[in-house]
């Protein structure tokens, strides 16, 4: 909570002088309540108490809370206080905002609580960790991440008699800046309170955007009927008592860039006539000669007087930042440079997936931890290979791609999922996770519903993690040293440790930890192990024998030994699917047990299922050898030397390939990916999808889908008879309607043939990904030139 630059006048209300138009008085009745402070507040200012409002009571008692101790306050409004406390079971630091509620008219006792369902609400690496709420008494209780380096405001306070930051440093915090609120207003939340002061400053080049007491989410454009936030940061729609939207947010962003480059405000005035005349005509302080001319130009942008042409945050992340980037010189931006004693040199433009090393850097500063922070050796332009996990969404003929929010100088070596929840391995051995979060099994100590932005698992940070396997709502993590750690539902046993109780954050499997692991996977309800002399155990459930124990045992709460038959020796990779268990060996021969639905394992029509592994045979007399596999619910499919594709099971929805969706005795070969090198296959429930070695996703089957253009949905419109869609609060009562709904929401388009839907000019395309419905994570390398 800090103090907000705008306040209550206790002088008498402002006199118009006769000079005035009628214009200007309307727009300043709106502020007659209003005054200015200083344009720039010292650190002091920031954090000091305010004087409470009329009706209001003066500062707050601090309330002593089981299980915290207290530290020191770090804030005091006209709300109440925010108080730094250490929580006593892990040592973490928080703090936790205190709101007498009895204190406040009911307005304001409104606010209060809408920052409350604002805040919960929102899941960002960039913006203030939401961590808990209650109500003791009369007081609200808001606990919320503790940044340790204080706010934007403060920094730049200190920092104004100052030379300029380096332009790289800006770009940094602009990012994640646009990051943060392109997360916002994809969730339909405004913050209507942007300014440096709400900005936080953490560890590593990390910022967070907090303060979410006059937020709004949003269910239509916002009518300002008051004035809420911060003077030098309105916009032109919220000073005339328009109607506003993001595009406002995207104004107050413009002008904290443009006051971290100047070091003071972007709008200065002596007094508020001038302010509000000077952001109607955007008159903002212009830039200092070193930045950039692309900087410059977004900044017009942003401050465009018409919202409609302003970019959105989405647009400023994917494409403005990344622009500015790329035309800046690879040498340039990492520290103040006058403009007229920059070097002429040859111009090195850096691509949107260019980043070199700087070998130079030897000192340590806030803005050297930033992700975004690119270098460069001017000696040695080594190039660094760095990971994009893309989103593709690919229906009918449209296709749209869109990267994720992971830090943009990482590499990934791995991605799991089962479709509900993901987990991305770094080089470094740390972990990032996103998606279903309601069995613990994201790791981040808290039962989450989604988190749609990737988030680092902090409670292994100590470990380095090399693979990760999940199940249905479950994660399990293997260490550098082969220890096994699991997270999540165990209400199957899948976290094997001797219980069914289920772990919020990982732990570590207690019966492995003697005995290295060389390799994990794990199915819907049971996971496998392999040690590197290739003894494999299993633990989890199965009613069709997919654990390899035996017939009789159907359950196994942790690590068991399976007992391999004499001719299954040389276990080089264990696969869990779903309800079955694949071995294959270093000769590449594949052994199976488990459920047989569709006859996915080619165990025949009458094999439901086994107990005890079965050689599958793909060709009896060639023998080829299995690369890779994949099994969905009735069909898999077997990758082998040669990069071919030989498919199992079920094919009526023509996921097989084949070119029909007749069914099919026998295994059969895709031929229409005969002529190329198939290098990655994934099965779903009624499609497949492969990567080839040209970096192209080739799909064959059925799936579900939005149409997205015209052609498309020309069908479901020539059925519809114009009738208008009934809206699904109107039908959340009605099982069948809401089906009916639904159905008319979502379409299904069946490919017999195997198409291309991407084809890119990256290297070493797709080394994994994922698939759930009509969404496919991909994971592609890339390497900056």
């Amino acid at each position: 909570m800090e103090l907000k630059e705008i306040r209550p006048a206790f002088s008498q209300k402002p006199k118009h002088g006769p000079t005035q138009t009628t214009g200007e008085m309307s727009v300043l009745s709106r502020f007659q309540n209003l005054t200015l402070l200083g344009p720039n507040p010292s650190p002091r200012q920031t954090l000091a108490s305010v004087a409470p409002r009329e009706g209001t009571a003066g500062p707050q008692h601090v309330l002593d809370l089981t299980g915290y101790r207290k530290v020191r306050s770090v804030g005091q409004g006209s709300f109440g206080v925010a108080v730094l406390y250490e929580r006593q079971s892990d040592g973490q630091q928080v703090v936790m905002k205190q709101i007498a509620l009895g204190n406040l008219a009911k307005p304001e006792r409104e606010m209060a609580m809408n920052e409350v369902e604002v805040f919960s609400k929102l899941h960002h690496p960039n913006i203030i960790a939401y961590l808990g709420s209650s109500v003791r008494g009369d007081v609200l209780l808001i606990e919320m991440e503790y940044a340790d380096g204080g706010t934007l405001a403060q920094m730049l306070a200190v920092r104004s008699q100052s030379e300029p930051l380096p332009e790289r440093f800006v770009l940094n915090i602009f990012e994640q800046l646009a990051s943060a609120l392109s997360y916002m207003h994809s969730q339909n939340i405004l913050h209507r309170d942007l300014k440096t002061a709400n900005v936080f400053l953490h560890g590593k080049g990390t910022v967070k955007v907090g303060d979410f007491g006059i937020s709004k989410i949003m269910n239509s454009n916002v009518h300002a009927q008051t004035v809420l936030g911060t003077p030098y940061y309105f916009s032109p729609e919220m000073c005339e008592g328009k109607e506003y939207d993001e595009k406002s947010d995207v104004w107050a962003l413009g002008c904290i860039i443009g006051e971290m480059c100047c070091l003071k405000k972007a709008f200065t005035a002596s007094n508020l006539s001038e302010l509000v005349g000077k952001i109607m005509t955007a008159e903002y302080v212009p830039l200092p000669a070193c930045y950039s001319d692309s900087l410059r130009h977004v900044l017009g942008l942003m401050f465009q007087i018409e919202p409609i042409a302003r970019p959105s945050a989405s647009e400023l992340l994917q494409y403005w930042i990344p622009l500015i980037y790329k035309n800046l010189g690879s040498a340039e931006g990492f520290q103040f440079e006058a403009h007229h004693s920059r070097p002429k040199q040859p111009e090195l433009l850096l691509k949107v997936e260019s980043m070199v090393h700087d070998d130079r850097a030897t000192t340590k500063s806030y803005a050297d931890g930033s992700t975004a922070r690119v270098g460069t050796d001017i000696n040695q332009n080594h190039p660094i290979e760095r990971t994009v996990l893309y989103q593709l969404h690919s229906f009918g003929s449209s296709s749209s791609l869109a990267p994720l929010h992971l830090p943009p100088t990482i590499k990934i070596m791995q991605v799991a999922t089962r479709g509900q929840h993901f987990v991305a391995v770094l080089e470094d051995g740390t972990v990032y996770s996103w998606g279903e979060g309601d069995k613990g099994q994201l790791g981040h100590d808290a039962l989450e519903t989604w988190h749609h932005i990737p988030m680092r698992i902090d409670a292994i940070r100590s470990r380095r993690i090399v693979s990760a396997a999940v199940g249905d709502g479950c994660s399990i993590f293997r260490t550098a040293s082969g220890l096994l750690l699991a997270c999540g539902d165990n209400s199957n046993g899948c976290l094997g440790q001797g219980n069914r109780a289920s772990l919020l954050v990982p732990k570590q499997i207690a019966k492995l930890e003697h005995i290295p692991i060389v390799q994990v996977s794990s199915g819907t309800t049971h996971v496998l192990a392999l040690t590197e002399g290739g003894i494999v155990y299993s633990w989890g459930s199965s009613d069709n024998g997919a654990l390899a124990l035996g017939k009789r045992i159907h359950i196994a709460l942790e690590p068991e030994r399976i007992i391999l038959p004499q001719l299954v020796q040389n276990v080089r990779e264990v696969y869990a699917g779903p309800d079955c268990t694949i071995l294959i060996t270093t000769q590449g021969d594949c052994y199976c047990c488990g459920s047989n639905a569709g006859n996915r394992l080619g165990l025949g029509r009458k094999v439901a299922s086994t107990a005890t592994l079965r050689m599958v045979h793909l060709d009896a007399a060639k023998r080829p050898k299995i690369v890779a596999v994949s099994v969905a619910d009735t069909h898999a499919a077997f990758l082998i030397e040669g990069g071919f594709l030989v498919m199992f099971g079920d094919n009526s929805d023509g996921q097989r390939g084949a070119g029909h969706k007749f069914e099919l005795a026998q295994p059969s070969i895709v031929r229409q990916l005969q002529s190329r090198y198939v290098v990655n296959v994934k099965c779903n429930h009624s499609y497949s999808v492969a990567t080839t070695d040209d970096n192209c996703v080739v799909h064959w089957g059925t799936r579900t889908g939005t149409p997205e253009s015209a052609e498309d949905c020309s069908e479901s419109r020539a059925g519809s008879n114009n009738e208008q869609r009934p809206s699904l609060a109107t039908v959340a009562n009605s099982t069948t309607a809401l089906a009916n709904i639904l159905t008319s929401l979502y379409k299904r388009e069946t490919i017999l043939e195997p198409a291309d839907v991407l084809a890119v000019a990256f290297e070493s395309l797709f080394l994994a990904f994922a698939l759930r419905k009509n969404i496919k994570k991909a994971l592609e390398h890339s390497q900056y030139q």
